[in-house]
């Protein structure tokens, strides 16, 4: 795993580029409003693949700019339907999958698993990581199999936390990079360090 560090001081601002190639696996550890969720669309941007992102805040944060289809809910069957079509005319850009509120991890992580299944050369984009986590920290099959088995369906994976204590450190051990961003409570950055 790298960890990767990006300052940026004074007027030295100098553009970020990042891009994932199939099947590698990045995780971005930051606080709330630090700007995980652009650094991630710009990675899955300029990474030229089509994603799923996992969009449990339902934010809007991911329309626009590469959005080829809004699901509200774990409808995999409306999910299918819109990738299925994107690979025909060779698309690229990601779908924003809303699970709702009554979606617990066991569904998101089953959701997970049978795309991993359904599909190869796509990524998978979970903002608020722990939300496919129990309460525990302990994940599920589906990202087990996504994080493990689907490199060599080259399944490209971003995860986003905002507290790693939340998270397994089998999703941070998995990833090809770690790109830790300035975190607020010394427990987090302890339990990184």
């Amino acid at each position: 795993m790298r960890l990767l560090r990006k300052r940026f001081r004074g007027s030295n601002k100098k553009p970020f580029s990042f891009i994932l190639k199939p099947g590698k696996r990045v995780t971005i550890i930051a606080r709330t409003g630090s700007g995980k969720t652009q650094l991630a669309r710009k990675i899955m941007y300029d990474s030229h693949m089509l994603f799923v992102v996992l969009n449990p805040k339902n934010s809007d944060d991911f329309t626009g700019m590469g959005n080829i289809g809004t699901v509200d809910g774990l409808d995999l069957d409306k999910v299918k339907s819109i990738i299925d079509s994107s690979i025909s005319k060779g698309q690229v850009g990601h779908v924003d999958v809303r699970p709702l509120p009554t979606d617990k991890y066991k569904e998101m992580d089953d959701f997970i698993l049978s795309l991993h299944n359904t599909y190869k050369n796509i990524g998978l984009l979970i903002d608020e990581l722990y939300t496919v986590h129990t309460p525990r920290g302990e994940h599920g099959p589906g990202l087990t199999a996504w994080l493990t088995r689907g490199r060599a369906r080259n399944q490209s994976y971003i995860g986003l936390s905002q507290r790693p204590r939340k998270i397994s450190l089998f999703c941070l051990s998995e990833s090809d990079y770690l790109i830790k961003m300035h975190l607020n409570l010394q427990q987090d950055r302890q339990y990184l360090a």
